[in-house]
């Protein structure tokens, strides 16, 4: 139900672009976001739909809190665009436990590999995943409407601890304070 309709989108080269979809879920009525894009498949002469796991595409967003007690979880989600204009989605989604644990972090990426075939990739590693979590809290590439999470606090706080280049705001050495601009004549 409540099924909002994208732009069509590029997922591979020699693929056509795809309609791509978000729809919540109709059977727990629990505020639970679902994405998925749509394909003519010329070999079946029928559409399809990617990503699909139980029945359902991609759970991007869940409003349902975790049950145990003292668990925070920040869900981020995008669709971005990636190397060569291809398109792909990216979740993140963070479970802090306080001082029982270690947080813990799950990213996909789901895209599709030169031959058609849809993948889904999951990152575990919070080192390797870091440039993914930027790109993703950032949200500068992502499709509008497509996006959430990155007002989160945890995407500020990794926005915020990165360095920021500073502007140059000394002279060059050889500059002698004089404009060496060409004349306007009337």
């Amino acid at each position: 139900m409540n099924l909002r309709w994208f732009d069509r989108e590029h997922f591979a080269d020699d693929v056509p672009d795809e309609l791509t979809v978000l729809y919540d879920n109709c059977h727990t009525l629990r505020g639970q976001h679902i994405f998925t894009s749509l394909h003519y498949d010329l070999a079946h002469h029928q559409w399809v739909a990617r990503w699909i796991r139980g029945g359902q595409g991609v759970l991007v967003w869940n409003a349902v809190p975790p049950s145990a007690p003292g668990v925070t979880w920040t869900q981020v989600y995008a669709l971005m665009s990636g190397a060569e204009n291809h398109a792909y989605l990216s979740t993140w989604n963070h479970f802090d436990y306080g001082k029982v644990r270690q947080p813990s972090d799950t990213i996909f990426r789901y895209d599709v590999d030169p031959h058609d075939r849809p993948r889904a990739h999951r990152g575990a590693d919070p080192r390797k995943c870091r440039g993914q979590k930027l790109r993703l809290c950032r949200g500068q590439d992502a499709v509008q409407g497509m996006e959430r999470g990155q007002d989160s606090p945890l995407c500020q706080q990794l926005l915020n601890a990165q360095p920021q280049r500073k502007p140059v705001t000394t002279p060059p050495a050889n500059n002698r304070g004089q404009s060496t601009g060409g004349r306007v004549s009337h």
